[in-house]
């Protein structure tokens, strides 16, 4: 899945795709990629030991789930 068809998904359920802010090499805590949020700003995926630690795969497995 791309990551607009990934977004719509997320939507369809009440759910957003955050993408990490773009990386400097002065700021080195963000993670690799996204975090998915409900509609209370709650993180659903993606916050685990950093923020912004989930990939594309992990936001589409959890659309599976």
């Amino acid at each position: 899945m791309t990551e607009s068809q990934i977004r719509r998904a997320l939507a369809a359920k009440g759910l957003r795709l955050k993408k990490a802010p773009s990386r400097h090499w002065t700021r080195a805590e963000y993670g690799p990629g996204y975090m998915v949020t409900d509609e209370r700003n709650i993180v659903v995926l993606g916050c685990g030991q950093r923020e912004f630690d989930a990939t594309l795969a992990d936001v589409a497995a959890l659309l599976r789930a």
